[in-house]
């Protein structure tokens, strides 16, 4: 099981996003959070930070105020190595054609540091267990008490 989010940029493309990835995993459910709090944003990347520390804020501080989609997914074992191989390399200029990154998005970590600003790359997997666990848990309260109960059923048994 894992956590996708069509970030805002490109949420206007958001059934075109899940068209990359619904041919891995199921969509269980999707859900719209507007006006992402500071809080919601630094608790989902919570991993990221302690990896990233330098420049996160730049990053967080472009998601406040606004919209993004999450979409729940489950499928078989791998199914987040596949999902994060077709969403494409972090940077939108090194991601690979036929990629999420490198087909719909256009800007790069060079512009982006040049522009003292986010990159700009369209949408987060979750890269583990135990971050989708801290990503999931961001945002519970967007999603069915039906997903809650499935995704702690999934954790319980990691």
């Amino acid at each position: 099981m894992t956590l996708l989010m069509v970030k805002p940029e490109l949420l206007t493309r958001a059934d075109e996003v899940y068209r990359y990835f619904d041919r891995i995993g199921r969509r269980l459910s999707t859900v719209d959070v507007e006006n992402i709090t500071f809080r919601q944003i630094a608790d989902f990347y919570a991993s990221t930070i302690e990896k990233h520390e330098a420049g996160m804020i730049l990053y967080l501080d472009y998601f406040v105020g606004k919209n993004c989609q999450l979409a729940l997914y489950e499928g078989k074992e791998g199914l987040i190595v596949a999902m994060r191989k077709v969403l494409g390399h972090t940077d939108p200029k090194r991601a690979g054609r036929g990629t999420l990154r490198g087909d719909l998005c256009t800007d790069s970590h060079e512009r982006a540091l040049l522009e003292k600003r986010a990159v700009l790359n369209g949408a987060h997997v979750s890269d583990s267990k135990r971050e989708f666990q801290e990503q999931f848990n961001a945002f519970k309260d967007f999603f069915s008490k039906n997903d809650r109960l499935r995704v702690a059923r999934f954790l319980s048994r990691y």
